[in-house]
């Protein structure tokens, strides 16, 4: 353990087809399905016992319900693209970050079912489970490259749906991209997935999205919350600033209508 998913076979030359993208879709709701099952009994099991829960339980489960709001915010993505990829003619790019985000949401969902019984399992991506024999922890965050398009990954949904694709979107994404100088800095990538990870806790709440590019959700904690470095006073409003990489929380942020150009 862990068995790992795989392997993932190419279509070589040619755009993953979209029947295929289906099929993966039907997969990971699947395999989503017996994962989140698994985390509901395991959740029951603990509530009916008769003593005080340790932590060390208490943080498996929190980790376990993180883990699952990370995947499903994959699989909703790699959905949104696919949706996309059986319209029209979309570009190849398109068609491989729709299959990527479905593998990926795939990979954690299989692993998910494993770590329900296993909690070290969490600590490691199915990646480097398969690519090290050392059985040491690997959850180091580093600055990575994006391109334009993986911004839409941090995009609230009604950005998404409303923008991508649209001149107006595209443009502001490459404009983004470039004032982030390419790259998405590790604190960044913390604060997307602890946010993940409180919003399945019930421990933060989207409310609306910034009308700023990249478009983030605006997120509302209904209790005190400490998340990337940052604490966020119960009933404030806050969001990842990506213009100068930090949590920004203010009590209310002010409302606009519209998306407005990429600036500060």
């Amino acid at each position: 353990m862990p068995l790992v998913l795989g392997p993932r076979i190419e279509a070589e030359g040619q755009p993953c087809p979209v029947a295929h993208l289906q099929g993966m879709i039907a997969a990971a709701r699947e395999v989503r399905e017996w994962a989140a099952g698994l985390i509901a009994q395991y959740e029951n099991a603990v509530k009916r016992a008769t003593g005080p829960v340790p932590a060390k339980i208490s943080a498996h489960m929190a980790a376990l319900q993180g883990k699952l709001a990370q995947a499903d915010s994959q699989l909703r993505f790699g959905v949104d693209l696919a949706g996309q990829v059986s319209q029209g003619e979309p570009t190849p790019e398109l068609h491989e970050e729709a299959e990527n985000s479905l593998w990926d949401a795939l990979q954690q969902f299989f692993l998910l079912n494993q770590a329900v019984a296993l909690p070290g399992l969490l600590r490691a991506s199915p990646s480097s489970v398969a690519g090290s024999n050392t059985g040491k922890p690997s959850k180091a965050y580093r600055d990575r490259p994006i391109h334009p398009n993986d911004l839409w990954r941090i995009a609230a949904p009604s950005a998404r749906s409303e923008l991508r694709g649209t001149r107006f979107g595209t443009a502001e994404m490459e404009e983004m991209c470039e004032k982030m100088g390419g790259m998405l800095t590790a604190g960044a990538q913390q604060y997307l997935d602890e946010v993940d990870a409180a919003a399945a806790r019930g421990d933060a709440s989207s409310i609306a999205a910034m009308a700023n590019c990249p478009f983030e959700p605006l997120y509302r904690a209904p209790r005190p919350l400490d998340i990337a470095g940052a604490h966020i006073p119960a009933g404030h409003e806050f969001h990842w600033n990506f213009h100068r990489g930090h949590v920004e929380s203010k009590q209310r942020f002010g409302r606009v209508h519209g998306w407005k150009e990429c600036e500060e």
